[in-house]
């Protein structure tokens, strides 16, 4: 399956993803984890990266994709394109930081969160959301070929686990009074499971199942029940003073 959420304009069809992730906006398990990291960093002065198509208009956004970036300035976000990496910002620039669902897809993770840490003002708050992978629970019908399933799953996010190890990495970036909050997301529709309707298929071109695993699976979450359960990670931490 190819990898697209870090290169979202090389793709065919990029407004595709955009739509995706403004679909995700609407989730109940996001808005109420996206309003605790509101209550965290505040309204003003906060730079959100890897803001995607703007659903938070009243933060600064960055992304590295135009097309996020051009639908979040239409929607009234203040956008710049750029590198999570390499922020383009002077240090101690915002208030506070955060990022909702994208140090899941970087390659480097923990010298983004150094940037973060970098721009953020002494005592300001860093703010990270992801899904742990870890906590990953696919089930459809009891059909035996979930578990393999899963682990596709967790082998196709790039940092599948960094959510349940944000902690240690917000602590070697230098942030103090480090602390995560959790909430659940379960879904029983596999239609609005992130694809999974495909992934059988996906399975099959890269040699993890054959034709016939591949309908048995197809049958199972046709026949259900489903389910697909994960937790979300909300951590934080603070810029020493």
């Amino acid at each position: 399956m190819e990898y697209v959420w870090d290169r979202v304009d090389e793709v065919g069809a990029p407004e595709e993803l955009v739509e995706v992730q403004e679909g995700l906006e609407s989730w109940d398990v996001v808005r109420a984890y996206r309003g605790a990291m509101r209550e965290l960093t505040g309204a003003v002065g906060v730079l959100d990266l890897g803001a995607g198509p703007g659903g938070e208009t009243t933060y600064v956004g960055m992304d590295n994709s135009l097309a996020m970036a051009r639908r979040a300035l239409a929607r009234g976000r203040r956008m710049v394109v750029g590198d999570a990496t390499a922020l383009p910002f002077a240090d101690a620039a915002f208030a506070a930081v955060r990022a909702d669902r994208v140090f899941q897809h970087l390659a480097h993770p923990v010298r983004a969160l150094a940037e973060a840490a970098r721009v953020a003002r002494p005592g300001g708050p860093v703010v990270v959301a992801d899904p742990d992978q870890s906590t990953l629970l696919i089930d459809a019908g009891g059909c035996p070929l979930a578990a393999e399933v899963t682990e596709f799953r967790r082998t196709h996010v790039r940092n599948a686990d960094f959510a349940g190890r944000a902690a240690d990495a917000f602590e070697t970036a230098g942030l103090i009074d480090v602390g995560a909050r959790r909430w659940r997301l379960t879904l029983t529709d596999p239609a609005r499971a992130f694809g999974i309707i495909t992934w059988g298929q996906a399975m099959v071109e890269e040699g993890l199942f054959d034709r016939r695993q591949c309908r048995e699976w197809e049958q199972a979450l046709a026949a259900g029940p489903f389910r697909y359960q994960l937790d979300y990670v909300v951590t934080v931490g603070f810029r020493a003073a």
